[in-house]
């Protein structure tokens, strides 16, 4: 949703970090004048630090630009005196207005177009910022800076103004949608709509991206938009992600990174008539559950299986992660599953899986 109407630049954010360093702008791709001097600018401006994709780009304190541009700019305030002084302009200070694609596509640029969403006195002057773009969406998602500003337009606007965005993804059909999941700077583009937008809003896109399950939940940068899928997406979806994940168990389960990852998502958010299956699914896989107890995302699973499972259940779990307990012992994440799983025999009995799962923390 929008933020409310506001005439003051917000110290708390300017834009969202771009750590991806400076991409040379094209042929066509000039920037106007203007903006080539808030672009020289910019160089004193600090730098920003980057983070992984499925988290949000917080943005960074006050960006302002030194006094390193050409003092003929009109955006330049002061007499002549002030102008060698240690006054500063700050980013939101110089238009943006028909010129924000070319902008988008720069390193400083983005981070202009990012700070005028953010000082954006109203929904409707939004808006108008991001109509720029229009037209040029699936080339943004898939660009090291522009990315940004397509993430920023959806923290900061009214869902049903972000729209286009989800049109212009979903109109090229589902292999392309997969292919913006599978980009490392799609991919976070994706998860912001997820985040933002209602479930039905978005549910061509989780179609599509169902489409494909298997290839992105063990992709570098596709399973992060399959977790958000798990958590965000409708609720129809999830069911139908939780009989593939069934059906599929040992490649998910067989990869430590993405596969397990989004498994340990599914037990997490799916209904827990469905977590029920997939932990059934995994423990009847010989020697599965010990492979994977050991990894960073298998733990999780392992875990949550000897938290929440029933009786029955659990006897298989406990007694296929004794059988490993030597293996496990040996490193620091197995040694955790087997610390939870004395615990859980101390506890005694325990209720069927879903019962607990809700209070539990992937």
């Amino acid at each position: 949703t929008g933020h409310p109407p506001s005439s003051s630049f917000s110290a708390r954010s300017v834009a969202l970090r771009d750590d991806d360093g400076a991409l040379p702008v094209g042929p066509g791709d000039a920037l106007p004048s203007r903006a080539a001097d808030g672009a020289r600018a910019a160089a004193a401006a600090p730098a920003l630090v980057g983070g992984p994709p499925q988290a949000f780009l917080w943005p960074a304190d006050f960006c302002k630009i030194g006094t390193g541009a050409s003092t003929s700019t009109a955006a330049w305030s002061g007499d002549d005196e002030s102008q060698g002084s240690d006054e500063h302009l700050s980013l939101q200070d110089v238009s943006v207005e028909g010129q924000v694609w070319n902008l988008s596509r720069d390193q400083e640029g983005c981070r202009r177009v990012q700070a005028a969403l953010e000082a954006a006195a109203s929904d409707s002057e939004r808006v108008g910022i991001a109509s720029e773009l229009r037209g040029h969406v699936w080339a943004a998602a898939q660009c090291r800076h522009a990315n940004h500003v397509l993430q920023k337009c959806i923290m900061t606007m009214r869902t049903e103004c972000v729209q286009f965005i989800i049109d212009e993804i979903s109109q090229r059909g589902a292999p392309s949608t997969c292919k913006v999941a599978r980009n490392q700077y799609g991919c976070r583009v994706l998860q912001r709509l997820l985040e933002h937008c209602s479930p039905q809003q978005v549910r061509e896109l989780v179609g599509d991206l169902m489409s494909d399950a298997e290839r992105l939940s063990t992709h570098i940068y596709g399973n992060y938009v399959m977790r958000h899928v798990l958590e965000f997406g409708p609720e129809d979806l999830r069911t139908r992600f939780a009989i593939f994940a069934q059906e599929r168990i040992c490649k998910l389960g067989s990869d430590h990174r993405g596969g397990c990852a989004v498994l340990g998502k599914a037990l997490v958010h799916c209904s827990p008539e469905d977590s029920r299956g997939i932990a059934r699914a995994i423990i009847s896989q010989p020697g599965l559950l010990a492979a994977i107890a050991a990894s960073r995302h298998g733990r999780v699973i392992a875990e949550l299986l000897v938290q929440s499972s029933s009786d029955p259940e659990f006897v298989q779990v406990q007694q296929q992660l004794i059988e490993a307990s030597a293996t496990l012992g040996a490193s620091r994440l197995g040694r955790s599953v087997l610390a939870s799983l004395h615990a859980r025999v101390a506890r005694g009995p325990m209720g069927s899986l879903g019962s607990s799962v809700a209070s539990f923390t992937a």
